[in-house]
C-alpha cells in the first residue's frame, strides 16, 4: 500500500479536502482569465432547469473521481515509487511527469476496423497513436501537463500518499467540465492562443497558474514523517 500511495492515515481525509478546494481554486483562476480575455464566453442556450443541471455536475463529479483515483494511484503511486527506486528524485519527479504529460496526447487512429487490424502490430499501432503527441500546437498543453504531474508528484514525495493529489485531480477536471459546458470558444477572440488545442483550456495561462501552484507546494508543503516507500531491500533484510 505505501508504494502505491494508499496506505492513508487519519489525517487523509483532510488532506483530500484540502487538495481538492486546491485543485478548484487553481483551475479556477485560469478559467477566470479565460473568461476576462474573451477566450471563452458564456453559451446563450444554457438550460435553466435544476435536473438537467444535477446531471451535468454529478456527470462530472463522477468523471473527476474515477479519473483522479485510478490517474493518481497509477502516475503518482506505483509508477513515481518504481522510477524514484530506480532513478532518483529527479526521474521520479520529471520523468514521470514526462510521461504523464505525452499519455494526454496518445490517439489511436480513427476508422481501423477488425479487418484492417491485422496489418497494425503493436508497435505501429503505438508509433501512429504517439504521432499526436508531437505536433507543435499542443506545445501549450504540453508544457501546461508537465508542470501539473510535476506538482503532483512533489506533493506525492512531500506528503507520502496520494490523498492530496487525488483531490487536487477531482478539483481539476471538475473545474474543467463544468467551464466547458458552460461556455464554448469565441470565435471572434484574439487571444485565442492563451488556451490550449488540446482542450480549449489547458494553455500557456494554464502553465502560468500551475507554475505557481509548484512554488508554492515547493515553498509552503513540508515532508511528512509517515512518507514510507518500497524500496529494494537487503539479502539480509530479505531473511
Amino acid at each position: 500500500k505505501a508504494a502505491w500511495g494508499i496506505a492513508f492515515e487519519s489525517a487523509a481525509v483532510r488532506r483530500l479536502s484540502v487538495g481538492f478546494v486546491c485543485g478548484v481554486l487553481s483551475l479556477g483562476l485560469v478559467c477566470v482569465v479565460l473568461y476576462a480575455f474573451e477566450v471563452r464566453v458564456v453559451r446563450h442556450d444554457l438550460s435553466p432547469q435544476f435536473g438537467y443541471w444535477f446531471e451535468v455536475f454529478a456527470s462530472a463529479m463522477l468523471s473527476a473521481v474515477v479519473v483522479g483515483i485510478l490517474e493518481e494511484v497509477w502516475f503518482r503511486g506505483g509508477l513515481l515509487t518504481l522510477l524514484r527506486c530506480c532513478g532518483g528524485v529527479a526521474l521520479a519527479l520529471f520523468g514521470g511527469s514526462a510521461f504523464y504529460a505525452a499519455a494526454h496526447f496518445l490517439e489511436i487512429p480513427g476508422g481501423l476496423n477488425s479487418s484492417d487490424a491485422h496489418q497494425f502490430t503493436t508497435f505501429a499501432l503505438l508509433q501512429a497513436a504517439a504521432q499526436n503527441m508531437f505536433q507543435l500546437q499542443h506545445l501549450d498543453s504540453f508544457v501546461a501537463l508537465c508542470i501539473a504531474g510535476a506538482t503532483l508528484a512533489l506533493i506525492r514525495l512531500r506528503q507520502g500518499d496520494v490523498a492530496m493529489c487525488i483531490g487536487i485531480h477531482v478539483g481539476w477536471v471538475l473545474t474543467i467540465k463544468l467551464f466547458k459546458k458552460l461556455t464554448y470558444v469565441s470565435p471572434t477572440a484574439t487571444n485565442r492562443f492563451l488556451a490550449g488545442q488540446y482542450d480549449d483550456v489547458i494553455g500557456w495561462v494554464a502553465a502560468a497558474c500551475l507554475a505557481m501552484m509548484f512554488f508554492l507546494v515547493w515553498r509552503f508543503v513540508r515532508p511528512s514523517a509517515s512518507f514510507a516507500v518500497m524500496q529494494p531491500r537487503s539479502d539480509g533484510e530479505r531473511e
